[in-house]
């Protein structure tokens, strides 16, 4: 079942998503989770664990990092704000 929190967090991890300029398929491997899992996330199915929205928040900065050409510590500061941003939505 979607509720406004799952749509927030959705909303949140599409508009992510699309900066790091990551699919739903490169965003589960690189985070190490199944696409099935993934797109639950992104349907609004399901939140994602602790662990798992830490491991989607590392792979999103790594990848924005890459494109941006970011510093270790700069996409470290990246993922912590993800890591903020995104718990607000959940």
């Amino acid at each position: 079942m979607t509720t406004k929190k799952n749509t927030e967090f959705v909303r949140w991890l599409k508009i992510q998503t699309v900066k790091a300029g990551l699919l739903q398929q490169e965003l589960a491997f690189h985070a190490g989770l199944s696409k099935n899992t993934v797109s639950k996330y992104f349907q609004g199915s399901w939140l994602p664990s602790l662990k798992n929205y830490k491991f989607i928040c590392e792979a999103i900065a790594a990848h924005q990092g890459k494109v941006e050409g970011l510093e270790k510590e700069q996409v470290e500061q990246l993922t912590h704000r993800l890591y903020v941003e995104g718990l607000r939505r959940t």
